[in-house]
């Protein structure tokens, strides 16, 4: 027998809008802590997401060898040799940085092949339809693809049980 559960579906709907407050997601954990099995699909839908959450929570933050808590700033002693490596990725970036701007290839225009303009109005209506007609091509194409991924949505709405 399935209860009612208004109230956990309001504050749930809040929860997804972004509008619920930290005390009403401190409620919906705690629904969701102890929610029996068969609560209402819409609620039921959240339930992992909350036992996750729960589940980080209780994660510990990782400490040091004398017991206490890591303080930024300590972490991993990097070797003599590390120190090294650390310069070395400076200067191959300066250096990549250099090589750059040094040829000239962000000064560089686009890769256009030609501008021509054209005087005779027939000739310019005739390139400006080619130039409609291949963007069209191009658009059928990308909507034959949507139409796919339309099925495929479908399908997997009819596979997951949810319409």
């Amino acid at each position: 027998m399935l209860m009612d559960y208004r109230e956990q579906k309001a504050l749930l709907r809040k929860y997804w809008a972004a509008e619920s407050t930290v005390e009403e997601e401190r409620e919906l954990k705690a629904f969701f802590r102890t929610a029996p099995r068969d609560m209402d699909p819409e609620l039921k839908a959240a339930a992992p997401l909350f036992r996750l959450l729960d589940l980080e929570a209780e994660k510990k933050c990782p400490r040091r060898q004398g017991g206490g808590p890591l303080v930024p700033g300590e972490g991993l002693r990097i070797g003599r040799l590390g120190r090294y490596w650390e310069y070395a990725a400076v200067a191959a970036v300066v250096i990549g940085s250099l090589w750059i701007a040094l040829s000239g290839s962000l000064t560089r225009p686009a890769a256009v092949s030609r501008v021509e303009v054209i005087q005779d109005p027939r000739e310019a209506w005739q390139t400006t339809r080619a130039a409609l007609e291949q963007i069209a091509a191009n658009l059928n194409k990308g909507k034959q693809q949507m139409g796919k991924l339309s099925v495929f949505h479908q399908a997997q709405q009819a596979v997951t049980g949810s319409r």
